[in-house]
């Protein structure tokens, strides 16, 4: 049988650190739950700071040989990462709580990777992935509703990412400055994007939106660069300041058929952007919503809003035409719009 090498991490904040009972347990539970022949265990601490000050984290190296083939710990309460190197590796964290990953429990880890949340887990609480810069992957189960609040914000190599539909409710900067991720597929019964919930994902180039969400919240795209193409289901209501601000490859922008609201500066800057359809459904749209898109050629008014700022159109030369619907041309031509911009409406 191959030697396998295996790391135990627990948390230890007060007390001796390099004397956990904690750590003794997580061993010998996962001698007693393994066939396997101990060849030596060496122990070690390292200290990590957290938004609450700092923590001690005792570990224990586990040299051991299978004694036959057959499965590796299944304790619930471990959160565990694979490494393929010569020697099969594996290392495991223990939760305080079996039910979550405490608020910042992890926060500012460098030795994590490839991270696999164990079924059970029901709320990843704020901060507790935040700025594990070298996270590559996560894998969340089906367990999980919640995800808190910058839960993984900052981590910076963070390329893949699994949310299943059973999460209802992702929180404010959760995804923030992840910037290697390319795509999200968020859950289907997702309500709300909250604020900042994926900004700065600067290579993000896909994101499925799910017919359950009624509110993109301010900024929930902000500056996600390499995003090609907006699509904006029937089911949103409101897309909120600043949403999709700087989303500078997206070509283009669907909005459905159920918006009522876009907020300041909602596509602003969103420069490779050529063409945009304003519902029928829109009552109101604020100052820059639609500004500085460099590429734009054409915008079409489904209906007049009836809270239409007139600041809300901000664009260059480049900028074509307006449509707007039969019998309305005057509604809009005599508003004193920021940008000279009333012979550019066309009726149709």
């Amino acid at each position: 049988m191959n030697i396998v090498k295996v790391k135990i991490i627990t948390l230890a904040n007060s007390g001796n650190p390099k004397h956990s009972s904690r750590l003794e347990d997580a061993i010998n539970r996962f001698i007693e739950e393994n066939n396997i022949e101990v060849i030596d265990i060496k122990y070690s601490c390292t200290a990590y700071p957290t938004t609450n000050g700092g923590h001690w984290t005792p570990s224990a190296l586990i040299l051991y040989r299978p004694l036959k083939p057959g499965k590796t710990s299944s304790t619930d309460h471990l959160l565990s990462m694979m490494h393929q190197t010569a020697m099969e590796e594996k290392i495991t964290l223990t939760l305080k709580d079996s039910t979550k990953v405490s608020e910042s429990e992890f926060d500012f880890r460098e030795d994590l990777t490839d991270v696999v949340i164990p079924d059970g887990v029901t709320e990843i609480c704020a901060g507790a992935f935040c700025d594990c810069l070298n996270m590559r992957s996560v894998v969340i189960p089906n367990s999980v509703t919640k995800i808190g609040d910058s839960a993984f914000s900052g981590c910076s190599a963070l390329e893949t990412v699994v949310i299943p539909d059973s999460v209802t409710e992702i929180g404010r900067m959760a995804f923030s400055e992840c910037r290697a991720l390319t795509s999200v597929k968020l859950p289907s019964a997702l309500a709300e994007i909250a604020f900042s919930a994926f900004s700065e994902c600067t290579a993000i180039k896909e994101i499925v939106i799910p017919n359950s969400v009624v509110k993109i919240d301010t900024m929930a795209f902000a500056r996600c660069e390499q995003l090609q193409r907006i699509e904006i289901p029937d089911s949103v209501v409101t897309i909120a300041d600043y949403a999709f601000y700087h989303c500078k490859a997206a070509e283009t922008i669907s909005i459905g058929n159920a918006v009522k609201e876009i907020g300041g500066n909602a596509f602003n800057n969103c420069s490779s952007l050529q063409s945009i359809i304003l519902p029928k459904s829109l009552q109101v749209l604020e100052s820059g919503a639609i500004a500085d898109c460099k590429s734009l050629k054409t915008v079409e008014f489904l209906s007049f809003p009836d809270n239409l700022d007139t600041g809300s159109i901000q664009c260059n030369d480049n900028l074509e035409t307006i449509f707007v619907p039969r019998r309305t041309i005057w509604k809009f031509a005599r508003l004193n719009w920021s940008y000279d911009i009333s012979l550019k409406f066309k009726e149709r």
